[in-house]
């Protein structure tokens, strides 16, 4: 088989590649971070690269190089790492009881002699037993622990002392899972946990103090997976079309956790070895993925999970960097495309305790909703499309740097953007999206059906600065968002009519998931009581914007309420108290799931709700 060289231009790196692969496969190879939003698949134009000796640029993933050749990657095409994430939620301090899984217990462990010579694992459980004012039998060991012990054992107290004096961590059915050493006799007992929203874009952690319940710092991350694609189901066909695909997402996701966990620890002078606990909650696809469970089926109808209960897996057996005994709990989930972080929003905002009717939306490429009336949970997942997150969207682009989040028009002051980072523009994010649509839609440029008007149809009053703004793209009309001398792409940056296509397409799907709900509960739009918006595109999200073009009901703006990383605030109320854990199972459980594409009303409402 042949075997290519491909040198990567400004980066000056070559890899060789055998044949059959494309100039995507390379870049990955190069650990050069293309964009490539759809995963390889040829759908989104976001890798384009330009051969050496051409002006003409072409799709990496679909680029089958038959030669050995140099390759220069614009900047526009290359993946902006620094992304705005939204790392705070609830504060859930004050509110939730500290009453973790896991605790410590001071011991003293006295060494064995040729007087008494009990097992390790004996000494240990008398010993904790009697501290805990337990019968032996109340106390077990874990096997993990049980393999660690003669070592941790000796290295402390046969070669050195006659006593060990350490504290033993133990979770709620007196299973000891850890041993520590204490340094003098005012040393701290230390036992933390990490609490993650792994997100198919970006993954937010917290480092919590379990002695204490504070909450000691938070680190966030690009989520590496998106290499291979920025949704789930790019994610779901890599596993199904690379040899080894799903280990290879596994491991990737396993090495950014490890990467925060370390981070965090060494920013506030932690030992890896005394966090002992990560809660994690995640989309359906993620959470299988990290528990390294297939997902193809989740991708095919009828979209079924092959687990919806919660996991714990030792720490020892996923190569977590943290206390070998440790464990990585995996939040329960619901179905195939509503995980564990779904439930972990109704867990932090505690919408079933309120009165009246609540709707919790979540919107990515997946949207998910919930609804709450009367102690009743109901939740539908909608497939939102890429569109709020950038991809097929011409200038579409992640909450990155230069991402345009904010557009408005005003007499006085004409167009206004606003960009992540304060710089140049070089695209559109999904709160930005929303934003230009409800502008256009509010001075006639895009009608009630979507169509984007030419000149010649628009009114009489139609602002001069809007007119001198139409143009077309692909013979289509197109209007501009940045001239190009105001741009940092050193281009116009455009909103086409297919963009405004693909936004119809997720706000009617979100839309039509909300009134089937309703529906189903026999509620009316105009009962709901408040509508949260969780996650970060909610939070950055301008409600006035998302009620025009239809993406949330016609609501009071008073109504409409942020609710930040409600997920993130979920995982750490299951880290730090149990009943919180048992209860995201119970929610689990009790949650009626409808899904949209087997409900007999779902296109007709989609269809109605494409209208602005």
């Amino acid at each position: 088989m042949q075997e290519y060289t491909i040198k990567f231009l400004p980066d000056g790196i070559s890899v060789n590649i055998i044949e059959g692969l494309t100039l995507l496969d390379a870049a990955r190879e190069a650990n050069i971070d293309l964009n490539a939003s759809c995963g390889g698949s040829g759908n989104c134009d976001k890798c384009l690269v330009i051969p050496a000796g051409s002006n003409v640029p072409v799709r990496a993933c679909q680029f089958y190089p038959d030669h050995s050749m140099t390759v220069n990657i614009p900047d526009t095409s290359r993946r902006n790492r620094i992304m705005k994430v939204l790392d705070h939620g609830l504060n859930i301090n004050t509110e939730i009881q500290l009453s973790p899984e896991l605790r410590t217990v001071k011991i003293k462990l006295v060494a064995p002699d040729m007087h008494d010579l009990s097992s390790d694992t004996k000494r240990l459980i008398h010993t904790v037993a009697h501290a805990l004012e337990l019968e032996h039998a109340q106390v077990s060991v874990s096997y993990s622990l049980i393999k660690a012990l003669p070592d941790i054992l000796r290295l402390y107290i046969y070669d050195n002392q006659d006593t060990f004096n350490a504290y033993a961590v133990i979770d709620s059915n007196n299973k000891i899972i850890g041993l520590r050493p204490l340094s003098g006799s005012g040393a701290k007992q230390k036992l933390y946990g990490i609490a993650i929203d792994l997100g198919t874009t970006t993954i937010a952690a917290a480092l919590v103090d379990l002695t204490t319940g504070d909450i000691l710092d938070r680190s966030s991350a690009s989520n590496p997976q998106i290499a291979h694609g920025d949704d789930v189901i790019s994610r779901i066909n890599y596993t199904s079309e690379y040899e080894n695909g799903l280990k290879t997402l596994h491991d990737l996701i396993i090495k950014a956790i490890n990467k925060l966990t370390g981070t965090l620890a060494r920013n506030n002078l932690i030992d890896l070895m005394d966090i002992f606990e990560i809660v994690v909650v995640g989309n359906a696809t993620m959470q299988h993925i990290l528990a390294n469970v297939p997902v193809t089926q989740i991708g095919q109808a009828p979209y079924v999970s092959a687990f919806c209960q919660m996991l714990t897996l030792p720490a020892d057996t996923t190569n977590l960097i943290i206390n070998p005994n440790g464990q990585m709990i995996v939040a329960p989930g619901v179905a195939g495309h509503v995980g564990g972080d779904t439930l972990a929003v109704a867990l932090a905002s505690e919408m079933e305790y309120n009165s009246g009717v609540t709707l919790a939306v979540d919107i990515g490429t997946n949207g998910e909703i919930v609804l709450a009336h009367d102690g009743n949970l109901s939740c539908c997942s909608t497939a939102a499309g890429p569109a709020f997150e950038g991809a097929k969207i011409h200038h579409g682009t992640r909450a990155t740097s230069g991402a345009i989040e904010k557009f408005t028009f005003s007499d006085d002051k004409g167009f206004t953007t606003h960009t992540i980072g304060d710089v140049l523009p070089t695209g559109i994010c999904g709160s930005g999206l929303i934003d230009i649509l409800a502008c256009l839609l509010d001075y006639g440029i895009i009608d009630e059906t979507g169509r984007m008007l030419t000149a010649d149809e628009l009114p009489e009053n139609t602002p001069a600065q809007f007119i001198q703004r139409l143009s077309t793209y692909n013979d289509q009309p197109a209007f501009i968002i940045t001239p190009d001398i105001d741009s940092g792409r050193g281009e116009p940056i455009l909103l086409t009519q297919k963009d405004v296509r693909e936004t119809q397409l997720g706000k009617a799907a979100i839309a039509a998931g909300i009134e089937i709900l309703l529906n189903q509960a026999n509620l009316e739009l105009d009962s709901i009581d408040r509508v949260y918006m969780a996650g970060a595109f909610g939070n950055y999200l301008h409600p006035q914007s998302a009620k025009r073009v239809g993406l949330f009901p016609p609501v009071d703006m008073e109504k409409i309420i942020s609710i930040g990383n409600a997920a993130g605030t979920g995982a750490i109320a299951m880290l730090v108290n149990k009943s919180q854990r048992s209860h995201c199972q119970t929610l689990a459980n009790i949650i009626t799931y409808t899904e949209l594409a087997a409900h007999s009303e779902f296109q007709m409402i989609f269809a109605d709700k494409m209208f602005f």
